[in-house]
């Protein structure tokens, strides 16, 4: 099947290509894309997601997800003033690598709710880590729906429980990898960032350290969002970045 597909207006002023987060697929931007005016959005499955197979079978770091779509940018002619890129939580993590190692991309970047950024964890997380030291020895010997019970509601690893053997291999590379703060802070686009302040899986204070690193970013947080938001709040998405779009144009 096909990696990507294009909707909207092919002759538009705009081209928007969506990278989705963790678990997520082409799908994910679907209800957005079709409220967006002058643009032809492509719709991708990255690896590992969809209909796109993974990298590696032995796992696959962002800097391997960054020259996937770096590739495939160059060979359907992406690469140029009208395409805006926008990253979306796990999907963000891959971009802002993209940009630190192809800083010469000429368009415009959206981030939302996005990953990569590392934070002191919070007293959940150590929570978690503490349980995970001590039982850790003994998990196996509880039957696999109790494990599966154990990570889903009381830990609340739904990423980890639901990824295949490949994802979780791609998982335990992406965790260990360097924090992306540096690479936010040499982007030179335009950028426009969308944050939910409820946000439970990247927190607003990374949020915030994604506005103060990146030297062009315009920061809108939703009060009321969490993590989804482009689920959440499409309309008030698609009318802000219809608005910035057309204000580039003029600019």
């Amino acid at each position: 099947m096909q990696t990507f597909e294009i909707v909207g207006e092919k002759k538009a002023a705009h081209r928007i290509i969506f990278l989705h987060g963790w678990g997520g697929s082409r799908e994910s931007f679907r209800a957005l894309a079709g409220q967006l005016k002058n643009t032809e959005s492509i719709l991708l499955d990255i690896p590992g997601f969809g209909s796109t197979p993974a990298l590696d079978e032995s796992g696959s770091s962002t800097y391997d997800y960054a020259n996937w779509f770096f590739d495939l940018a160059q060979k359907n002619s992406w690469w140029e003033k009208k395409t805006v890129l926008y990253g979306h939580s796990f999907g963000c993590r891959f971009l802002a690598r993209l940009l630190q190692m192809h800083p010469d991309f000429p368009g415009k970047i959206i981030f939302s709710n996005g990953g990569g950024v590392k934070l002191p964890p919070s007293i959940r997380v150590r929570f978690i880590k503490k349980c995970a030291k001590i039982f850790g020895s003994v998990f196996h010997v509880f039957p696999q729906k109790a494990q599966s019970f154990i990570r889903r509601k009381i830990l609340r690893a739904h990423d980890w429980d639901e990824a295949s053997e490949t994802n979780k291999k791609t998982m335990k590379k992406v965790l260990v990898e360097s924090d992306t703060r540096d690479d936010l802070a040499m982007i030179k686009n335009p950028v426009l960032i969308f944050w939910g302040k409820k946000d439970m899986i990247t927190p607003i204070r990374e949020g915030k350290i994604f506005a103060e690193k990146i030297p062009h970013a315009e920061f809108i947080v939703f009060e009321d969002g969490y993590h989804g938001i482009h689920h959440t709040h499409t309309k008030k998405i698609a009318k802000k970045i219809n608005q910035w779009l057309e204000k580039m144009l003029d600019s």
